[in-house]
Order: C-alpha cells, then structure tokens, then sequence
C-alpha cells in the first residue's frame, strides 16, 4: 500500500446524483401508473430528470477520477476479459469504480434514460399529456416518440432489474456493499489523480447551472 492514500470512490455529486435520481425514476413510474392529475408532477420529475441528466454528462468530464467517462469506458476486450477472469478463472481484478461491465451497463443506463426523457418531451398522448416540444414536430415524429417513451420504460425496467440483482451478487458472494459506498463514498486506499478532486463543490455548483440554465432556455424557446 506504499504511496496509497484513503481516497472516496464515489464523489459526494455524483452520489447525490444518483440517489436523486432514483427517487425521481420511481416518481415517474407511480404518477404515470396513476395518471390523472399525478401526471403534473410527472412533467416535473422529467423535467428534473433532463436537469441532472445534463449535470450528470457534465460530470463526466469535469467531477472526480472515477465519475470520468474516461475512467470507465473501457474496450470490448476488456470487457471480455474481466467476464472471463469473473465466470472461468474466478480471479477478478479489483477496480475502484466500475468494473469494465458495470461501466457500460451505467452508460447504457444513462443513454436509456436521456432517451426517454427526450421523447417525453415529444410525447403526446392526446388526453393527458403533451410534453412542450411536441408542437414543434409533426404528427409521425410524435407518434413515434410516444410509442417509444411507453416501450423505452420496460427496458428501464428491465436494468433496474439487473442493477439491483447486480448489486445484491456482489454483497452476497463478494461480501462487497455497494449500497453503502453509494452512501458514505467507499473510502479506499488507491492513487487518485488529485487535481481532479481540487474546488470539486465549485465546479458542481457550476455543472448544475449550467444544466439548468439549458432547461430553462429550452423550456422558454418551447
């Protein structure tokens, strides 16, 4: 351990991030199970959703060495590699952040959710919900957009599924709690890159409104 020092895994935005954002993805699965007027809030939980969504791309270039998209995309091979060791040989490398699968599946999550809260924005569904970017395209393109925003959700929960079933493998056979390092940052001894964990509460602040002041100008240009 020479030259390691104690460093969180998770930075405190991106753990803020991602509690938030469960608590908006379950908002929108109840209000839109019980319609009516709960669909005002949500129109506004997707508007939250499209916020932090922005924050959280943002994040990927500007927070701390294991938000970087950078840090955990890795090559298919990669990927290859870490299934065999994890399936076959049962020698697992450890990686502090994403493990080269779970880096995609946070990708593919986030692409997934950026779609669905895209096509919310065009979606219409002629009795209780047209979202503010609908009149601004053609029927077809509408059509399509609310077909796939209902279709997009069981994919979404599909991978919550497989997220939490992940999670749960982990802590039972890896004695590994990943629920608690999304809670307290995991501190573990390993060399991060310091100039990425310099003024990290300015530049979330700055990240934030900048996301939300795209909102906002959406919203007014809507």
């Amino acid at each position: 351990m020479k030259n390691l020092h104690e460093h969180a895994v998770w930075d405190w935005p991106l753990r803020l991030f991602h509690w938030v954002l469960t608590i908006l993805v379950l908002n929108q699965f109840a209000t839109a199970k019980i319609s009516g007027n709960a669909m005002d809030f949500h129109i506004m939980g997707g508007y939250l959703i499209f916020t932090i969504l922005l924050f959280r791309i943002g994040w990927g270039f500007a927070g701390s060495q294991n938000s970087l998209f950078t840090n955990f995309i890795q090559p298919l091979t990669e990927v290859k590699r870490y299934l065999y060791e994890t399936i076959v040989s049962k020698q697992r490398k450890i990686y502090y952040g994403h493990n080269p699968v779970g880096g995609w599946a946070s990708i593919t999550m986030l692409f997934a959710l950026s779609l669905q809260t895209i096509t919310g924005l065009l979606s219409d569904d002629q009795i209780m919900f047209s979202g503010p970017l609908a009149h601004r395209f053609s029927e077809n393109i509408v059509s399509a957009a609310t077909t796939f925003h209902s279709a997009n959700a069981w994919l979404i929960i599909v991978m919550i599924f497989f997220h939490i079933f992940a999670i749960f493998s982990y802590l039972i056979l890896h004695k590994n709690n990943l629920i608690n390092r999304m809670i307290n940052g995991g501190h573990m001894p390993f060399r991060a890159n310091l100039k990425h964990t310099k003024n990290l509460s300015v530049r979330a602040v700055v990240v934030f409104i900048v996301s939300l002041i795209i909102l906002l100008m959406m919203l007014y240009l809507a």
